[in-house]
């Protein structure tokens, strides 16, 4: 509980430092997940590719 508390009063007490510091955190995880979406993983080209013959794969069985 002690520790709670501790932290409770370091935000109170630092509450424009903290503000940065989730601000740049947020920054940084919005930029890294726009550069991710930009240049994919080799598996995750992979996945999609599977999942793309999947639809098309039950879209015909729809049709037959």
């Amino acid at each position: 509980m002690a520790q709670v508390y501790a932290t409770i009063l370091y935000y109170l007490e630092n509450q424009k430092t903290v503000g940065k510091y989730v601000g740049d955190w947020l920054e940084y995880c919005l930029k890294a997940e726009a550069e991710y979406d930009r240049n994919p993983s080799p598996f995750v080209l992979k996945m999609r590719q599977l999942k793309e013959q999947n639809q098309k794969s039950q879209q015909l069985d729809r049709v037959y």
